[in-house]
């Protein structure tokens, strides 16, 4: 993957799981991402929203230490914010007004999440 990848793009990394993190920004980072956090609560992650005027995506782990990531979920949607989920217990805690959301399983392919983000940002480079 070439460092213009994800050229000038805010992503947001909501993960609980720190090396998951950890990787993620890292790997988004040397794709050329302005990766915002990583954080891993609930109550972190809704005050960051509150603080950040622009995301291009946000990378979206449904659990998060035993919360559930759906207050989240309806934060972006509300902002029209792109994102998606990352999980590891398929999609029966997502509910049905998020049905269409992409949805990663873990573990997840980098790959597959910087195709997925280059789809949901229209960013062609």
């Amino acid at each position: 993957m070439t460092v213009e990848t994800l050229a000038g793009l805010a992503i947001l990394v909501v993960e609980d799981d720190y090396f998951i993190a950890d990787e993620l920004a890292s790997s988004l980072s040397r794709a050329g991402a302005q990766v915002v956090g990583p954080v891993g609560a609930l109550s972190d992650a809704l005050a960051l929203l509150d603080e950040t005027d622009h995301l291009d995506f946000v990378i979206l782990d449904l659990n998060l230490d035993g919360e559930s990531a759906i207050p989240i979920a309806d934060a972006l949607a509300a902002r029209n914010a792109p994102f998606a989920f990352v999980t590891g217990y398929g999609s029966s805690g997502i509910p049905p007004r998020f049905k269409t959301v992409k949805r990663l399983d873990k573990p997840v392919e980098i790959a597959r999440v910087v195709s997925l983000i280059k789809k949901g940002t229209g960013s062609s480079t």
